[in-house]
């Protein structure tokens, strides 16, 4: 019996290619940095000038409708106190009932429905008003 081995010549080792250089690599980083504190720069600076996008938007609100509404703002800031003490109210309201000892808290589906009744839509509803006139004053107090 006769086998034959066939041996290959040998081959170089492969290296892998050859990547960037470090101070390539460095280069890259630094740029992206002074990339990113620019951006930020930016950022601050059409904050400090722009202010708040919420309150930008209430003052154009108000100065497209100044003509009509002239004594709106000013109407606002009156009432404002007047609502929170409601909102604070009916909070109060909802945490006298769930420390009543007769409430027996939100034990089960009837007393959570009962108390989503109560106070769900109504904390909700006010809240809502509440944080709209909110900002409603703000932007009117900017605009002084």
């Amino acid at each position: 019996m006769h086998f034959q081995f066939i041996v290959a010549p040998p081959t170089p080792a492969l290296l892998p290619p050859a990547g960037p250089a470090a101070d390539h690599s460095t280069e890259l980083l630094t740029q992206l940095l002074d990339i990113q504190r620019e951006q930020l720069s930016l950022m601050q600076a059409q904050a400090v000038a722009g202010g708040d996008n919420s309150q930008a938007r209430w003052r154009n609100f108000f100065e497209r409708w100044q003509g009509e509404f002239p004594e709106l703002p000013g109407s606002f800031r009156e009432v404002l106190p007047t609502v929170e003490r409601a909102y604070l109210r009916l909070m109060s309201d909802m945490v006298d009932h769930l420390n009543d000892e007769d409430s027996h808290g939100l034990e089960d589906d009837f007393s959570l429905g009962e108390f989503l009744d109560r106070y769900a839509m109504k904390a909700s509803q006010i809240g809502t008003i509440l944080n709209l006139l909110g900002q409603m004053v703000e932007a009117s107090r900017s605009d002084e």
